[in-house]
């Protein structure tokens, strides 16, 4: 008895010992396995890092080697504007001097000392110092538009009105309406560019924009609704492993109860054998006397029974008590069955009663179980979601950069010519008229 009693507890240990051990490995493996996502996931997200590092890099030896040809430009620009602004300059001026030379008075009485001879008609005379007037007339006006638009080509046609106001001077003019008018036509075109290129700036900046705040809010949802799955996971690992317990420690304790009953059992049943021994020894000493005292007595006998019993002794006879001890016997044996019956009762109970909590434990468990692997689906699919939106975000963020770089390079080219486009048609204007007023004067019509 004592062996198995040490045996059962040895086996017990070593069934604990297991099950502790199985869980130590089964948390291992869990952690092996965590460990390897992270590891995977980190491994995802340092290559991830060498590509935006590349990508940044590339784009800023872009960027830079931009900057350096804007500079170039700029300073080519700056030069050429600076060195043509000062040919410019010095043109009008030389042009303008050339103009008051020409149209100064003594200037038209040599030309008409020098291209009037005396035997010309008077008549003659006079029309050419008409034409003189007028050709001053028509000098002044395209210097003054000259000196106004600071354009040369006026200037040059006021001197060339001022020498020859002939045909030759009318097609120049013509042809430098027709040029202005041209690039009128084209600053127009140029200035409806530049509107509509902005004009898609803004529309291409909204909506990167937009798809950034939407893909910003995104992923914090991901990265929330992430958060609440590993909550929720571990939550469920927590409870598998608490009804694990409780099903282990149910086990135990179903297994002490159930030792219980079968010495429970088996001490009712030797109990039972030992009363059973002792009722049948009392049952045969109890029958041979009731056969002896059933049987004939002879007269001796009889003279013996109808003497007195000595003092001190009582008359001999069957003992009173025995029909007690039987009775005793018998109903203690009685007790002993109904405990038996009892006791089995109670352990066919037990055993239902642990047989559904395990079942019931076990549906419990393979439903968290079930739960977990659903949850880590969800959480795996938004952890794809959530790389994929933080890469459409950094694409945006790629797009938004490359469209500030549009941006700069609308402004440089079209900034100019929005702000002063109003003034430059208006000086356009000013110089067709005044070419229209000075073709006017050469042609001989008398203005306004």
């Amino acid at each position: 008895s004592e062996t198995q009693k040490e045996e059962l507890t040895n086996s017990n240990q070593y069934e604990a010992l297991k099950a502790a051990k199985e869980d130590e490995i089964s948390a291992t493996s869990k952690a092996l396995e965590q460990k390897k996502i992270q590891l995977a996931e980190a491994d995802e997200k340092n290559a991830q890092a060498q590509q935006d590092l590349e990508d940044t890099q590339k784009s800023m030896t872009a960027d830079d080697k931009f900057l350096l040809d804007l500079k170039e430009k700029c300073a080519a620009a700056d030069q050429e504007y600076d060195m043509r602004k000062k040919l410019r300059n010095e043109e009008m001026q030389a042009v303008s001097e050339a103009i008051a030379i020409l149209s100064s008075d003594d200037a038209h009485d040599l030309f008409s000392r020098t291209f009037n001879p005396a035997f010309i008609q008077v008549r003659r005379v006079t029309r050419s110092q008409h034409g003189g007037r007028v050709a001053g007339a028509a000098a002044s006006l395209l210097a003054a538009a000259a000196s106004r638009a600071s354009d040369p080509r006026l200037a040059a046609l006021a001197v060339a009105a001022a020498k020859d106001p002939l045909e030759k001077v009318k097609q120049a003019i013509d042809q430098l309406i027709a040029e202005l008018k041209a690039e009128k036509k084209l600053e127009i075109a140029t200035r409806d560019e530049c509107i509509n290129r902005e004009h898609e700036y803004q529309k291409s900046t909204e909506k990167f924009e937009r798809e950034k705040v939407d893909a910003e809010s995104k992923a914090a949802t991901l990265k929330s609704e992430l958060g609440e799955l590993e909550s929720s996971m571990k939550t469920l690992e927590k409870e598998i492993a608490d009804l694990e317990l409780q099903m282990k420690r149910k086990g135990e304790d179903r297994a002490m109860e159930k030792r219980d009953f079968q010495e429970t059992l088996a001490d009712q049943r030797a109990t039972q054998e030992l009363l059973k021994k002792a009722l049948n020894v009392l049952r045969v000493v109890y029958k041979k006397k009731e056969v002896n005292r059933q049987a004939p007595i002879s007269l001796l006998a009889r003279a013996r029974r109808a003497e007195p019993a000595p003092p001190g002794f009582e008359t001999y006879g069957k003992n009173r008590a025995s029909g007690g001890v039987v009775g005793l016997l018998e109903k203690i044996l009685e007790d002993a069955k109904q405990m038996e019956a009892e006791v089995t009762r109670d352990e066919k109970d037990a055993e239902k009663e642990y047989q559904d909590f395990v079942a019931d434990t076990t549906a419990a468990v393979e439903t968290k179980r079930a739960a977990i692997v659903n949850k880590s689906e969800t959480k795996a699919k938004a952890e794809q979601d959530l790389i994929s939106t933080e890469d459409d975000i950094r694409d945006n963020m790629k797009e938004l950069e490359t469209l500030i770089n549009t941006k700069q390079a609308i402004d440089l080219e079209c900034s100019f010519l929005l702000k002063n486009f109003d003034i430059r048609q208006e000086a356009r204007d000013e110089e067709i008229e005044a070419l229209q007023e000075g073709k006017a004067i050469l042609m001989g019509m008398k203005l306004d």
